[in-house]
């Protein structure tokens, strides 16, 4: 099967999601263990901030990994579907760019409101 850029859909390639997956297991790894520490530590909010800020980076990862599609790509017009370090294709039709923002802004929205529920359920462990 042969990876395409498709507007609004997908920007990324195998190694593109591969690598975004890797950060988010290893995001949500780190999230855990700061739910953890936030359920036993004494400073609630600078705890529960670090708590948050970890659960967004995870989860974005993840869905970005899911959904083949980089938030950051589709806010500087770009695709790739090569290698990790290969230089990255533009996205020259506004149509197109148009369609990656509204995608990518879904993107962030639904990392948000996961983590936020997260920290919600972590804050009334605790």
């Amino acid at each position: 099967m042969s990876e395409n850029y498709v507007a609004g859909t997908c920007n990324i390639g195998k190694k593109e999601k591969r690598k975004r997956l890797i950060i988010g297991i290893l995001g949500t790894i780190v999230t855990i263990h700061l739910s953890l520490y936030f359920i036993i530590s004494t400073y609630k909010w600078i705890m529960l901030i670090w708590l948050f800020v970890a659960a967004f980076y995870s989860t974005l990862c993840l869905v970005q990994a899911f959904s083949k599609f980089c938030v950051y790509f589709a806010y500087k017009h770009l695709f790739n579907f090569g290698e990790l370090n290969q230089p990255k294709n533009d996205v020259e039709n506004i149509d197109f760019i148009k369609k990656d923002i509204k995608k990518a802004q879904k993107l962030i929205l639904i990392s948000f409101i996961i983590s936020l529920l997260w920290c919600i359920l972590i804050y009334n462990l605790s």
